[in-house]
């Protein structure tokens, strides 16, 4: 630049500066002019230090498309010019938008295979009776076990009969019961026991869907976690009082479809600490948000997850319960003799009940969530222990999608392959060792199947029962070891206080020996 005059620019003393531009790129010939503050003018960048004021363009230019000549004049304003250094979200994009031609290459953090959380629910939804638009905030308590492929949701249905009065609703808590194998939904209300089997919402459509009992239905945003699906990192933004880290991807409905859904997940920053059972954890789910790719600004179009209280617990099985779900013909009760030994502990239920429902689905090829109530019986002093589950049929065969054989195997069959695997031995479920809290595991092989009657009251029985004696440790007979000698010495101290100390001093012979050292003695306070 060269410096040409010095001017006055919206009552700002300034020096004007020019040059000449030449951009080949675009066949652009420009001339620039740059009006900057005086050095004696005090302005917010500080003084003594000069701020930009104005900057004039002047030329022409080639349209690198249509290759017409452009002619150009303007002028550029500088306001609130601040001598600072921006912050890093001054160069990142938006943190919910996909740009255009940007390529997803980030993987979302791995999470554990089964976990809790607590959530909120926030979209809109229109009345189809009055056409208002209302906006829901639905609490939900949720669960998923990935590697069961299952998910839970306990939330209550919207009442539209008692909008804006909390108090007023009638609607207890329904429980949505997600099987992705199967593909179909288990919706219980746990007030009345009533259960509705529906297809599973798919994952990639985004759509959520409220019936007209107010029931909402929509897939666990957590399943995405556990998908190839790529991501691009948006940057740190602050959200609900803490840094977050943005993922945002762009994924149609179908592999040939123009319609686009944008999923935005934001994790905590690394530097924050959750608390939580043991050490805590770092970079945990915090927020899912999806909408469609054209409706951005539309912000009746978006559905967002607010996550909150994830727990990495490895909760128990029972918390999957469907069996309201079937009458009692459609349901198989079976007992199984299993091999005991003292090492084992059938008090860790939560393992137990994993390794049993896993061998079970395997021998008999039924999906994990059609073995139910599962109950352990131990007899003290037994060298078997009894293995007691429900199976339950299949979902209906016109549900309206296509069930894999898992699904749709009839119960009869998988008693028949469990039987068979009985029979040949091959029936063997993995059971922790009692060691003091030692890792490990020992083999216990079934010996017997028994199919027996109606479990009466079972199905109100959220949790597995367990009578059982815990067999001792090598720790419990040393202490054991140590007690009897204890008890020993505290027992021969009794009797000689009691018994022979009154023998001695009333003058009655007693026996003599080495361990009798009394013998002959009389009393001396005669």
């Amino acid at each position: 630049f060269t410096w040409d005059n010095c001017t006055t620019i919206r009552g700002v003393k300034t020096n004007k500066f020019v040059t000449n531009w030449h951009i080949d790129a675009w066949s652009a010939d420009l001339k620039v002019s740059y009006f900057w503050s005086v050095k004696t003018w005090q302005s917010t960048a500080g003084t003594g230090n000069p701020a930009p004021i104005r900057c004039e363009l002047e030329g022409s230019a080639v349209d690198p498309i249509t290759n017409e000549t452009i002619f150009i004049m303007e002028t550029i304003d500088f306001m609130d010019f601040l001598e600072i250094e921006p912050g890093p979200s001054f160069f990142q994009p938006p943190r919910d938008m996909f740009c255009e031609g940007r390529v997803a290459i980030d993987s979302l953090p791995g999470l554990p295979n089964y976990y809790e959380y607590g959530s909120e629910l926030i979209f809109h939804h229109k009345s189809p009776s009055s056409s208002i638009v209302h906006k829901i905030i639905s609490p939900r308590k949720n669960w998923y076990d990935h590697d069961m492929r299952l998910a839970r949701v306990d939330y209550k249905p919207i009442d539209f009969g008692h909008h804006g009065n909390v108090f007023a609703g009638r609607k207890g808590v329904q429980t949505d019961i997600q099987d992705f194998v199967a593909g179909v939904s288990y919706q219980i209300d746990k007030t009345f026991g009533n259960c509705s089997i529906v297809p599973l919402k798919d994952d990639n459509a985004g759509d959520l869907e409220v019936g007209p009992d107010g029931r909402i239905q929509m897939s666990d945003p957590m399943h995405m976690f556990h998908m190839d699906q790529k991501f691009a990192y948006n940057g740190l933004y602050m959200d609900r009082g803490i840094n977050m880290g943005h993922f945002i991807a762009s994924t149609p409905v179908n592999e040939d479809d123009s319609f686009y859904w944008n999923t935005l997940v934001a994790l905590t920053a690394s530097q924050y600490l959750i608390q939580d059972d043991g050490s805590g954890e770092r970079m945990i789910p915090a927020k899912v948000s999806r909408y469609p790719k054209t409706e951005y600004n539309d912000l009746k179009q978006w559905v967002t997850t607010n996550i909150y209280g994830f727990s990495k617990s490895n909760e128990q099985f029972q918390s999957y319960d469907i069996t309201s779900c079937f009458e009692e013909d459609h349901k198989m009760n079976l007992l199984v003799k299993m091999s005991w030994r003292m090492d084992m502990d059938l008090m860790a239920i939560k393992e137990f009940q994993r390794f049993a429902r896993a061998m079970i689905a395997v021998v008999g090829k039924i999906t994990p969530l059609r073995v139910q109530q599962i109950e352990v019986i131990v007899e003290p002093g037994a060298s078997e222990y009894d293995l007691i589950f429900t199976i339950v049929d299949g979902p209906p065969l016109d549900i309206g999608v296509e069930l894999p054989d898992e699904a749709k195997r009839p119960i009869n069959e998988v008693k028949k392959l469990l039987e068979a695997a009985v029979n040949a031995r091959t029936f063997v479920i993995s059971v922790p060792v009692n060691d003091g809290g030692a890792q490990g595991s020992v083999n216990s092989t079934a010996s017997k199947l028994i199919e027996i009657d109606a479990r009466p009251g079972s199905h109100n029985k959220p949790n597995p029962h367990v009578s059982y004696v815990k067999g001792y440790t090598s720790g419990d007979m040393a202490g054991l070891a140590f007690g009897m000698i204890f008890g020993g010495f505290l027992l021969a101290g009794t009797i000689y206080f009691f018994a022979l100390r009154n023998n001695v001093r009333a003058g009655i012979p007693v026996m003599r020996g080495f361990d009798n050292p009394l013998q002959g003695l009389t009393n001396l306070g005669k």
